[in-house]
């Protein structure tokens, strides 16, 4: 299934940080939870790569070569990697 971008908020990445922090201290990371930690991750990344975008755009401009890249950065993980592992 598909992320979406809504899913990729601070407080969802936030949340991530803290259910990937207690996965580690538990050592839930083999089998089954290994997905889970997986998904955790790519919360977090993605949600560094929407933010960097966001802010490129407010403080260089939509049309500017900073903007556009976070941009493309961010489109193409969210088009290649931006699925949940089941």
């Amino acid at each position: 299934m598909r992320i979406l971008e809504s899913d990729l908020s601070q407080s969802a990445a936030i949340e991530a940080a803290q259910k990937l922090k207690d996965m580690i201290a538990r050592d839930d990371l083999a089998g089954e939870f290994q997905f889970g930690a997986l998904n955790q991750s790519k919360i977090i990344h993605g949600h560094i790569l929407l933010r960097q975008a966001t802010t490129d755009r407010e403080e260089f401009g939509p049309n500017s070569a900073e903007s556009r890249e976070s941009a493309s950065s961010f489109c193409t993980w969210l088009s290649t990697v931006g699925f949940w592992y089941d």
